[in-house]
């Protein structure tokens, strides 16, 4: 099992996420854990027992789809793609 854990980038709202994230991990012992956070609050994070990236997100403003392709490099990530799909951003043919 694979679990991408997105936090918030203001710190004290990642200290409340806190609960939860201790939740899934004694839950699912043996997940694979990604944690996206902010600069502020990824530091939080460090010794979470079985993580296996913290990766550190820089908030920045957002076209009207950008928040989705970045998730969506993050779910594949996770997933462990390599590369991307060929013709990938090329748009659609008619």
């Amino acid at each position: 099992m694979h679990i991408l854990f997105v936090t918030a980038t203001r710190i004290g709202d990642a200290v409340l996420s806190t609960g939860l994230l201790s939740h899934l991990v004694e839950r699912f012992p043996g997940a694979r854990l990604v944690i996206a956070a902010g600069p502020v609050a990824a530091p939080l994070f460090e010794a979470v027992p079985g993580l296996d990236e913290l990766l550190v997100l820089r908030k920045r403003r957002w076209g009207l789809l950008g928040p989705r392709r970045r998730f969506a490099r993050l779910g594949a990530r996770l997933a462990g793609a390599r590369r991307r799909a060929p013709g990938h951003g090329q748009g659609r043919s008619a």
